[in-house]
Parts: structure tokens; sequence; C-alpha cells
């Protein structure tokens, strides 16, 4: 059986910051490959900052994260960990706060969020929607 390290990331971000956002990511990342890491997790919302509340109803807030996720992908493209950062995508006209999965420069996957939040400024449910949960079987 493999043993596998999981760092968790402390990214001090700023709402609309993407690529501020995303540098601070790239560095991050390097120091936990050089630490041996195998899993890396970023915060939820990482790449837009958070938390961004009705920004996420703005259509250029939302795509503009995509492609800082595929920035992040290319410039961690060497390491052998794979990556967990948090961004806002939209998807069929809706968005989501999704964890994305980055290995080898490559984006495997995309992890919508299932239960939202509904006090104070965290009332994701507004203006979020929520991911369903996958059936097997």
């Amino acid at each position: 059986m493999r043993l596998i390290n999981i760092g968790l990331a402390n990214a001090n971000t700023t709402v609309g910051a993407f690529a501020a956002n995303v540098d601070q990511c790239i560095e991050l990342a390097h120091q936990m490959a050089t630490a041996d890491i195998t899993i890396g997790l970023f915060p939820e919302q990482t790449v837009g900052g958070y938390m961004p509340e009705d920004l996420v109803q703005w259509r250029g807030f939302v795509d503009g994260q995509w492609s800082e996720l595929e920035r992040f992908a290319a410039e961690t493209s060497n390491l052998a960990m794979v990556s967990v950062i948090g961004a806002v995508l939209s998807m069929d006209g809706l968005r989501y706060n999704c964890a994305v999965v980055i290995a080898r420069g490559v984006i495997l996957g995309v992890v919508p969020k299932q239960k939202l939040p509904t006090y104070n400024i965290f009332y994701e449910a507004r203006t979020i929607s929520r991911g369903l949960p996958l059936l097997t079987g």
C-alpha cells in the first residue's frame, strides 16, 4: 500500500484578483511538491477570491476563472502532485462552487458543491446552484 501526504494550502486571496490568487496557488503548489505532498488542497473559491457574493452573477467574473485554472494546470504540469483548487464555474447557464481536480497539466474533473450555506454573507443558495450527487450502479 502506498502512503500519501496531504497538504492544505492557506492562500490569502483577494476577490476578483484572479491572476494574483492563482500566482499564490502556483507558488504554494511548488512548495508542497518540494515537501513531497501527494495531494494539495486549496480553499474553496480560491481563483475568484472568497466571498464574492453577488459578483458570481456577472458572467465575466465566472468565465474568467477557467483560463486561470488552465494556467494553474500548465504552471504545475511538472509536479508529481494532484491539486484540488476552488473556483466558481458555469454550466448550462447555472453557476456552481466547484472543486477542480488538476494533475500533470490536465484538468481531470470538476466537483460542484452540494450542500450550500444559507445564512448571512454565506447565503450561497441565492446565487449559486446546488450540485447533484452522482448516481452509480
